[in-house]
């Protein structure tokens, strides 16, 4: 392989077939994979009003995603993990609407690293399933979960220890 004017490889003399695999490993191209995994994923951030904003990813590909997701959660009174298609969220989601909640969503099919950050989440909670519901960075749980602590008062215990308003 010789270097060219342009500064792009040239395997003429290889084969179809190893030309495509130097191409592939060429440093300019690997150099392009790399840069594309460094810039931040954006996502949809939205909140209890409606009000939608698009923003950069609070969680992005960075050392620790684990660390990231426990860091996020620990900012807000409230987080959820949710798919946009997914009932058992939507149900968790009209929830807090119902009861005037603000909460952090965050909608994983909607983000360039949802699965990642999915995959982080499974480490925090335990859990592999969404929505995963966060209080002042403790999992409370799923659709299920929420909904029972809802019904039984715990929910208003937990959003009362940790500062959360709801018309409960």
């Amino acid at each position: 392989m010789a270097l060219s004017r342009s500064g792009c490889y040239s395997a003429s003399h290889l084969s179809s077939r190893r030309q495509s695999v130097a191409l592939l490993f060429a440093p300019r191209i690997l150099l392009g994979v790399v840069l594309l995994l460094m810039v931040p994923a954006l996502t949809t951030c939205i909140t209890l009003s409606g009000e939608a904003r698009t923003c950069a990813s609070d969680i992005t590909t960075a050392s620790s995603l684990v660390d990231k997701v426990k860091e996020q959660n620990g900012k807000e009174k409230v987080v959820v993990y949710s798919k946009s298609y997914c009932p058992y969220c939507a149900r968790v989601k009209g929830l807090f609407k119902e009861l005037n909640v603000d909460f952090k969503l965050f909608e994983l099919d909607q983000m360039a690293d949802g699965q990642e950050v999915q995959d982080a989440l499974y480490d925090v909670s335990g859990s592999r399933t969404v929505p995963q519901v966060f209080v002042n960075g403790a999992y409370i749980g799923g659709a299920d979960d929420t909904h029972s602590k809802y019904r039984s008062g715990e929910l208003k215990k937990i959003f009362g220890e940790a500062g959360v308003t709801a018309n409960l």
